[in-house]
């Protein structure tokens, strides 16, 4: 049976190359898009996992519309840490976050790191 199912296939792959060639272009390109996305969805839910509590994360993002459309960014205003922590008993605590660029100095050797916080 698979003897034949074989020959069937080859077959029609040397008659129909075209339409054979075009399948297999079709069928990689869903699998590597498939792996992208898997491995994207990954990333995402390993996102701050390395901490205990990771359940217990949030970050506070606001939403601004434009003319050119809606912006969605994780800034907020200097004083929304401490406003949360009084207002809100569910907050149990707060930090805020600054990218910034620094010479960091180790052994007497400087070095200029980017992204700390």
């Amino acid at each position: 049976m698979t003897q034949n199912y074989l020959k069937y296939v080859t077959r029609n792959m040397a008659k129909n190359k075209t339409y054979f060639l075009v399948n297999i272009i079709g069928l990689t390109a869903g699998l590597v898009c498939f792996a992208f996305i898997a491995l994207w969805v990954s990333d995402e839910l390993s996102y701050d996992t390395f901490n205990r509590n990771y359940n217990r994360i949030v970050r506070v993002t606001g939403i601004e519309k434009t003319q050119t459309g809606i912006s969605e960014s994780a800034v907020s205003s200097a004083p929304m840490a401490k406003a949360l922590k009084d207002d809100y008993a569910e907050v149990e605590n707060t930090v805020r976050l600054r990218m910034r660029e620094e010479i960091v100095t180790h052994n007497n050797q400087q070095v200029l790191q980017p992204g700390i916080f």
